[in-house]
């Protein structure tokens, strides 16, 4: 994948003029606290590659008619608020890789017809590390589509809160959407909380939701040391298929 990197300051503002069809990714890369504020004008596409390390990160997306962006954020610690309105027939594609100690809120809307909004999220937590995740997929036109995938390993004496909500509002109808929330946990030490959620306001919709928290068994780490693999290499190798899968 070819990107173009910048970094940027405390504050900016993006737009992608109408029409305009980036051909490659764009890398922003994120060390001091700061806000973005990208605008995706009609029948554009892009795709963003953000690094956020240790840093406070206020990131707001607007999609008008037709238009595409695809926002691939990773994190390793800190703070982040993403916000994201997509309009008529706009499609909004969120990817989040987080770890560490993070603090991180999703709230997209789909606020005109035939829209879309989907979240992949993956995420781990090790050591002594506290992730609080919140993701809420809103849609408030008719025909909206989207997915929600989060998907999370935690270690150690880790703590995670995975919270996944969908809200379907009175002028939803006909949207198809749903929510997964899935979790490993390699250790008895670690603690999760896991809280799917729905919220529909509309008799006209498809929507569905589940939730599941995993357990690595002792007679699985014994199948791979039967084959001559370590422990350690083990584990790696089963968080390496699981967050794979998504």
């Amino acid at each position: 994948m070819s990107v173009s990197a910048t970094e940027i300051g405390t504050k900016q503002e993006i737009t992608i003029s109408r029409g305009e069809r980036k051909d490659h990714p764009t890398e922003i890369v994120i060390n001091e606290d700061s806000q973005i504020i990208l605008n995706a004008e009609e029948n554009s596409f892009s795709e963003y590659v953000i690094k956020v390390h240790d840093a406070h990160l206020d990131l707001e997306v607007i999609l008008k008619k037709g238009s595409e962006l695809i926002i691939n954020l990773s994190v390793k610690d800190g703070v982040i608020t993403q916000r994201g309105r997509a309009g008529e027939n706009a499609k909004l594609y969120w990817k989040n890789k987080t770890s560490g100690n993070v603090k991180q809120d999703l709230v997209s809307e789909v606020t005109g017809a035939n829209g879309e909004s989907s979240v992949h999220w993956i995420f781990r937590a090790s050591e002594k590390d506290q992730l609080e995740l919140s993701a809420k997929n809103i849609f408030s036109a008719a025909n909206g589509k989207g997915e929600m995938m989060m998907k999370g390993v935690a270690e150690d004496e880790a703590c995670v809160r995975c919270n996944g909500m969908i809200e379907v509002g009175v002028g939803g109808r006909g949207s198809d959407v749903f929510l997964k929330e899935d979790i490993l946990m390699l250790d008895k030490t670690a603690k999760v909380d896991v809280l799917p959620g729905l919220e529909i306001k509309n008799n006209d919709v498809k929507v569905s939701h589940s939730a599941s928290v995993r357990h690595v068994s002792p007679e699985e780490i014994f199948y791979f040391a039967s084959r001559g693999v370590g422990e350690e290499e083990a584990r790696e190798m089963y968080v390496e298929g699981f967050l794979g899968n998504i």
